[in-house]
């Protein structure tokens, strides 16, 4: 029997026992029955609400859950050209061919050749900490 099935019952239910209360002489026994009716139907009712929500709340989680597996993706895959990207300048660098300097975030001078400040001697390793990163995919 579903929930909805449960509510028709006990609304049936319901209406024997106002028949029956319309005549009862023992008391409101029959006006009691017709109380707790009412509970379990309103009891049912907010169930099948929450069960309604948490359906909603599962279909949404799944969605967000691959629309945040797709989005981790991509930024790997923008990090590993990054990394792909830094490797060649280091590689530029190590070779002498970096002729002009970049912004040191530490001083904020451009002073930075070879992934070295040459004023604060901040050492860049970002090609590193990226390569870490992706390698904990695996």
């Amino acid at each position: 029997m579903t929930i909805k099935q449960a509510i028709a019952q006990l609304l049936d239910l319901r209406k024997d026992r106002e028949s029956f209360a319309k005549t009862d002489e023992s008391g409101g026994v029959f006006d009691k029955d017709i109380e707790a009716i009412d509970v379990a139907v309103k009891a049912l009712e907010e169930n099948a609400e929450i069960i309604k929500q948490a359906k909603e709340i599962d279909i949404n989680a799944a969605i967000v859950q691959k629309e945040y597996e797709r989005e981790t993706a991509e930024l790997k895959r923008l990090l590993r050209l990054a990394v792909e990207e830094m490797t060649k300048q280091k590689l530029y660098a190590d070779l002498g061919m970096m002729s002009r300097r970049a912004l040191c975030k530490s001083c904020k001078t451009r002073s930075v050749t070879n992934r070295i400040c040459q004023v604060c001697n901040y050492e860049y390793e970002h090609a590193e900490e990226a390569l870490e990163v992706l390698a904990d995919e695996k």
